[in-house]
């Protein structure tokens, strides 16, 4: 059977969901430590084994359990800051595409202030501010800060499908028939673009799940115990010698990831506009 990229990413990103929807029953407590048997007798992390799959860290837990439980929290954080992101893009893209004049002009403006200063950067500095406040653990920093700087290519591939849109029969009609501009907005222009806004939010999901692999790693991300990939990479990182499992496991589960939601964004670009080669 011949498999299409799309096909192969949809597999994958379902089996990614289906593990950390499963979590509960299909591994352990990823906090539990087996300091006793979870340790070679120097004390250091055990390798792959019966039972431990993906080994053990330096805390005796089982890698597995841990990379299981950070596919639940890492792709939660993902998507929930998509959403964030979508929802932000579209409102802005919209109205900038719909409305032109001066309307258009500040809310391009907007979005050429936040493209002006690096992702990653913007994503730190905003995330450490948040955790200064004190909000709930660490989970709502990370979706919060990816959501508020994610928008923006959204909002623009959006302003520019709804200037074409815009000019269509439909809408001229629904304009000359005494329709309102919120109405043509939300009952005519927002259909015309759920297809690629489909697509972005697909991109958006990898790139955050990249982004927050990032704000854990540096210590942004939700404090231990909790598990995420970013953070279990980290952990590891001083035994990737000794016990190159502690940074594999993870590393490759971002891998995954992050290549399945591309191959699903790239199948519905595809899809939309078989023409779009390059």
């Amino acid at each position: 059977m011949n498999l299409s990229p799309f096909r192969v990413g949809l597999i994958m990103a379902l089996a990614i969901v289906a593990v950390a929807l499963l979590a509960p029953w299909i591994a352990g407590d990823p906090a539990a430590q087996d300091i006793d048997g979870g340790l070679t007798v120097r004390g250091a992390p055990m390798g792959p084994h019966a039972g431990a799959p993906l080994g053990t860290d330096t805390l005796g837990r089982d890698v597995w359990s841990r990379v299981v439980a950070g596919a639940g929290m890492s792709l939660g954080m993902a998507v929930a800051a998509t959403m964030m992101s979508v929802v932000i893009g579209v409102v802005v893209g919209l109205w900038a595409g719909y409305a032109g004049g001066w309307v258009d002009a500040v809310l391009m403006r907007l979005v050429d202030v936040v493209l002006a200063f690096p992702y990653l950067l913007v994503a730190i500095l905003l995330a450490a501010l948040l955790r200064e406040a004190e909000l709930e653990s660490g989970v709502v920093p990370v979706i919060v800060t990816l959501g508020v700087i994610g928008w923006t290519t959204i909002a623009r591939v959006v302003r520019a499908r709804v200037r074409v849109l815009r000019q269509q029969d439909f809408v001229v009609a629904a304009r000359a028939s005494g329709a309102g501009g919120f109405h043509i907005v939300t009952r005519h222009l927002l259909r015309n673009v759920v297809g690629v806004v489909i697509t972005l939010a697909a991109l958006a999901i990898a790139q955050n799940l990249l982004a927050e692999a990032a704000l854990s790693y540096v210590g942004l991300g939700p404090p231990p115990p909790q598990a995420t990939w970013g953070r279990m990479i980290f952990d590891g990182q001083s035994y990737y010698r000794s016990a190159p499992w502690l940074i594999v496991a993870p590393g490759l589960a971002i891998v995954l990831a992050v290549v399945s939601f591309n191959l699903i964004a790239e199948g519905l670009r595809d899809a939309a506009d078989p023409h779009a080669h390059g």
